[in-house]
């Protein structure tokens, strides 16, 4: 059970979990059998436009497109940017969280999620597909180039927070730490020099034809399809609107 004194909560009926792995596979299938050919682990070096065709250039291959829809993640500032002037420029942030043994599943039935109280980060206990909890997250900066590895401070911060929220969490179960990465996206100024100025909602960039889902965080996977819905009517608009 939760921690004595908590009276009141927000119950959010459609709040669900999936496996994102699961989901993210399930996508690909659907793609492919409508036709969507991919190709996967080449490295997008140049992308320039002539004549209202883009040209994409891979360490494998080129290609060609009348329209570029980049959701290329932690890389989505830098492709943008390869033909268009700068806007956006992504600060990846870390996140570590914990995973629970399968023992512990049955502590709690629903995504718990506590806000601060003051200025800082709240926590999140989500019990998973797999009968598994899972502890998250922190934030911190990264100083350098992200590794997947895990901080210190920031496990210790998970214990102390998972202790308060669920007195009866056992650590002793605990099976395995992890850490990701988020995009923050940041305005810049007219010097091209990261502001002070981070935005707290996803950006869609549109220029002549590029469109870019950058800084897309949570709840990202929540969006997904609604995201797919509302670009999928921006670049057929684009079309109708472009001159003959």
């Amino acid at each position: 059970s939760l921690k004595k004194g908590v009276s009141h909560a927000l119950f959010a009926e459609n709040t669900f979990v999936v496996n994102p792995w699961e989901l993210g596979i399930a996508a690909y299938e659907n793609a492919k059998a409508n036709g969507v050919s991919f190709y996967l682990n080449e490295e997008v070096l140049s992308i320039r436009k002539e004549s209202g065709v883009f040209h994409i250039a891979t360490n494998e291959q080129e290609f060609q497109a009348k329209r570029i829809l980049c959701c290329g993640g932690l890389n989505s500032d830098a492709l943008w940017e390869m033909v268009n002037k700068p806007k956006i420029r992504l600060v990846p942030q870390a996140a570590d969280y914990l995973v629970f043994d399968t023992d512990c599943g049955g502590l709690i039935r629903h995504v718990i999620s506590v806000e601060p109280e003051e200025k800082g980060d709240g926590i999140t206990i989500v019990p998973t597909c797999d009968g598994n909890l899972l502890l998250g997250s922190t934030r911190r900066e990264l100083n350098g180039s992200f590794d997947g590895s895990t901080a210190l401070a920031g496990l210790s911060e998970l214990k102390e927070k998972g202790k308060w929220l669920l007195p009866d969490l056992p650590f002793d179960q605990m099976i395995r730490s992890f850490a990701g990465v988020r995009p923050n996206p940041f305005y810049l100024d007219q010097n091209g020099t990261i502001t002070d100025k981070s935005l707290n909602d996803f950006v869609i960039l549109e220029e002549d034809g590029f469109f870019d889902l950058i800084g897309v965080k949570t709840p990202g996977i929540t969006c997904a399809n609604e995201l797919g819905q509302y670009i999928t009517t921006r670049i057929l608009a684009s079309f109708e609107s472009a001159p003959e």
